[in-house]
Order: C-alpha cells, then structure tokens, then sequence
C-alpha cells in the first residue's frame, strides 16, 4: 500500500517511476538505469533493501553510486537504521509516509 503512495505522490510530480516489488528485479533495474533518487523498502522478497543498497554503494563504478537512497519501511530496529547508514543511505522513514515527506524530500535532493 505503501508502495502505491509513493508512486501515484511522485507521478503528481511529473516523474517517471520504477516500482520492483521483489530484490532480483529492483537489482537488474538498478544495473541498466542511472536515477536521480531512489526508494528502498527493506523487506521486499529475494534480496533486501538493505543488500540492495550495499550493492548500490559498493562501487564507484555502478552507475547509482552516488545516488540519493532514502530507506522506508516499518522497521523501527536499531541495527536496520545503523546498516543504512553504515551503507550510506541519505534517509530513514518509518512507515506510514506522508505525501509532503515524499515530495520535500525529491525536492531536496533533486534541487
């Protein structure tokens, strides 16, 4: 449901949007595209936000290396939010997230 929000909150703003709904597919996605900002759940099945996120920031040479990665999701764990950051995410939302905090937060990153 989330998920929905996020997306129909951006396409208001005139953004082109992929939505993966499992880690295998966000991975090849993140592989053949450079995005301006990217949103992780961590618990999507396959391979973790989390694991998605270090691949993303393993390496000068992937293309969303210096991309700004906001974790949301409804973990409120400790270690989960210490990981992200470890790994370089830009933000850490709790769910549920609402529609301003989407589009302040592409505005910020994307001004």
């Amino acid at each position: 449901m989330q998920a929905k929000l996020l997306v129909n909150t951006l396409l208001k703003e005139d953004s082109e949007v992929f939505l993966c709904e499992e880690g295998n597919y966000a991975k090849t996605i993140l592989g053949l595209n450079k995005f301006d900002i990217i949103f992780l759940d961590i618990n999507i099945p396959n391979i973790s936000g989390l694991r998605l996120l270090e691949m993303i920031r393993s390496s000068e040479d992937q293309a969303n290396f210096n991309t700004p990665v906001v974790i949301c999701t409804a973990s409120d764990d400790h270690n989960h939010k210490m990981e992200s950051f470890k790994n370089k995410a830009n933000e850490y939302f709790l769910k549920p997230i609402l529609p301003d905090k989407i589009r302040s937060t592409v505005s910020y990153y994307l001004s």
